[in-house]
């Protein structure tokens, strides 16, 4: 198997910073097959899922769906980045060629997508009403 980082080194930072978070809605969000719970990178995760919750019911969740991470690749990132890489890189470090885990949740009632990413992004609400 090649190399891959610890799930432990996935979320490199505390429950507390999400609130410093930015939040999407977004429409068409329907493979949610690469989304994992938190719960298997966090050993104790209860926490990051409340504050997340609470990120989202503040978004306009309603509260139903199941709150996970989904990942970025790197090679993804120069794209969706608000102020390009240059922001991230001064953010993150090494940490870049980690990709970027967000915080997802599809709300079941309307297929709405709630995402916390800990930098901004280039990401229109599409979909939205």
């Amino acid at each position: 198997m090649g190399y891959s980082i610890n799930k432990s080194d996935v979320i490199p930072y505390a429950p507390d910073e999400l609130g410093n978070f930015f939040c999407y809605a977004y429409e068409w969000v329907d493979n949610l097959n690469f989304c994992r719970p938190a719960s298997e990178f966090l050993s104790d995760w209860a926490p990051y899922e409340k504050l997340a919750g609470e990120r989202f019911f503040q978004a306009g969740w309603r509260g139903d769906g199941r709150i996970e991470l989904m990942w970025l690749p790197p090679f993804v990132l120069g794209g969706m980045l608000s102020n390009r890489a240059d922001e991230y890189l001064t953010t993150a470090g090494k940490l870049w060629t980690h990709g970027l885990a967000l915080w997802h949740v599809k709300q079941d009632a309307d297929g709405t997508s709630f995402i916390l990413s800990p930098v901004e992004l280039n990401m229109p609400a599409i979909g939205i009403d």
